[in-house]
């Protein structure tokens, strides 16, 4: 399991690493940080990472906490019967510096190849909006695509988080989804 230290490190990796050189939110109006009555819980939830949230004051009003059921969502039975998911409560509120992961890393995701080799991916997955960096083709800061890559590299030591990775991973090949591989130079 990782240590708060391993998150504190985490988040120090991508504190300054953006997809590009601009603000990708003034492409879009900053869909992805938007509540909006269409999604889930009135607005669109990212998972905390097991452990993640130890970062985070949950009475802090600027993410709304949800504890969701585990096996409901398909995250793997490491994870415990429940996770924390949180939602944005509208980017004039963000506190940027501490984002959670899945802000950090988008539109990137790991993936573990059939042989178990770790590679960094496009989001491929469905979205109740449209990003431009998914759907576009952007080409990403490089120094973005090093810091993700770096920081998923720590987060796959944690058991949980690489048995969540593996079995995405395995969703996505028997979907027989089309996958972008993301090298860094």
């Amino acid at each position: 399991m990782l240590t708060i230290d391993d998150f504190k490190k985490v988040y120090e990796l991508l504190d300054n690493a953006t997809p590009l050189s601009c603000d990708c939110g003034k492409m879009c109006g900053a869909v992805c940080c938007k509540p909006k009555k269409t999604f889930l819980y009135s607005s669109l939830w990212v998972y905390m990472l097991p452990g993640e949230d130890c970062l985070h004051d949950k009475n802090d009003k600027w993410l709304k906490w949800y504890r969701l059921n585990s096996k409901k969502h398909l995250f793997p039975k490491s994870w415990g019967k429940r996770f924390w998911a949180v939602r944005c409560t509208g980017p004039e509120h963000c506190k940027r510096e501490l984002r959670p992961i899945q802000c950090r890393t988008f539109p990137l995701m790991p993936y573990l190849g059939a042989d178990g080799e770790f590679q960094l991916i496009l989001f491929n997955q469905p979205l109740p909006y449209e990003c431009p960096l998914v759907t576009e083709g952007y080409e990403l800061e490089e120094s973005f695509i090093t810091n993700v890559r770096n920081a998923w590299e720590i987060l796959l030591q944690d058991n949980r988080i690489f048995d969540y990775v593996k079995a995405d991973s395995e969703r996505i090949r028997k979907a027989g989804d089309a996958i972008q591989i993301i090298e860094s130079e």
